[in-house]
């Protein structure tokens, strides 16, 4: 049963992914054109990732091993599954290989559930408070479904009742984790983040190098808007980083402006550029409102 099962979710999940990720490359398009290399950029981006991103993230210990167990983990199970469990390659090695990832990513989903039982106030909530129960379904699933190929338990373990159980299992796990990262769950930060990484409008910041002040307007290039008047008029590279927050809340409480009860919050204000891009309303918001004003009454599109 699981046999036949696991391919079919797990190649119907990807393929899903793959027509969010064309989705949303089409919304980033509608932005204005940006000089970028982009395979240069994307040949760049696993150093990026690896260590400019985290030396960012290493300042909150806590978060920075949360992830590296989380984000290692979660990649390492997602090739290791597609290869033994979507291409049936039961060899024992890639079995024992996938039981290490998938308890390397429980563990780091443990770290990020313990986190959330009493977050802070600068972290949204909503749909970014399951996806703790999202990677442990995604981990343990996987983790028990492996268990004959390593060898450890007879093919026909539990019978068909704890397949069925271990199908739903799988099936929540990649939905969110594959179909959920192109089409606008919170593992989307996942997808976008990675591209944000490879295609920075500020290439130079990576590697130890500074930059912060503001980039003069091209008072020449007629089709370049003075300012921004709606989603479109950002650059595409823009909008993909828009598309890439994470909803840390960092840059909220920071903001002096939001801690003296003035009406902006820089993280509410990037997820307003986010749902204009997209076209629709900031009703399902689940972070902090702009000060004073109620979420549930903007909209928007990018047009």
């Amino acid at each position: 049963m699981l046999n036949t099962l696991l391919p079919i979710l797990l190649f119907a999940a990807l393929g899903l992914a793959v027509l969010g990720a064309l989705r949303r490359a089409n919304m980033w398009r509608r932005g204005r054109a940006s000089k970028v290399d982009l395979l240069g950029g994307l040949l760049a981006m696993p150093k990026r990732y690896m260590v400019d991103l985290h030396h960012v993230v290493a300042r909150d210990k806590y978060i920075a091993n949360t992830h590296v167990a989380t984000a290692l983990g979660f990649v390492l199970s997602a090739l290791l599954a597609i290869l033994v469990h979507g291409f049936g390659l039961h060899n024992r090695i890639l079995g024992y290989a996938l039981l290490l990832a998938s308890v390397l990513m429980f563990v780091g989903a443990t770290f990020v559930y313990l986190r959330r039982r009493n977050p802070p106030s600068r972290l949204s909530k909503g749909p970014w408070m399951r996806l703790p129960k999202s990677l442990m379904a995604f981990s343990v699933s996987f983790f028990l479904v492996t268990l004959p190929v390593a060898g450890i338990l007879p093919a026909d373990f539990g019978g068909w009742l704890l397949a069925a159980l271990l199908s739903v299992g799988v099936a929540w796990g990649v939905s969110e984790m594959f179909f959920g990262m192109t089409w606008g769950g919170p593992m989307k930060h996942a997808f976008a983040g990675a591209l944000h990484l490879a295609w920075h409008r500020r290439a130079e910041r990576f590697g130890g190098g500074r930059s912060t002040g503001l980039k003069p307007l091209d008072l020449n290039d007629k089709t370049a808007p003075l300012g921004v008047e709606k989603p479109k008029d950002f650059t595409w590279n823009q909008l993909l980083g828009f598309d890439a927050c994470v909803q840390c809340g960092k840059c909220e409480a920071a903001c002096p402006a939001f801690a003296a009860g003035q009406p902006l919050n820089p993280k509410k204000l990037i997820q307003d550029m986010v749902v204009g891009l997209a076209g629709g309303t900031d009703a399902r918001f689940a972070g902090s409102p702009y000060p004073g004003k109620p979420v549930g009454e903007h909209s928007g599109n990018p047009h």
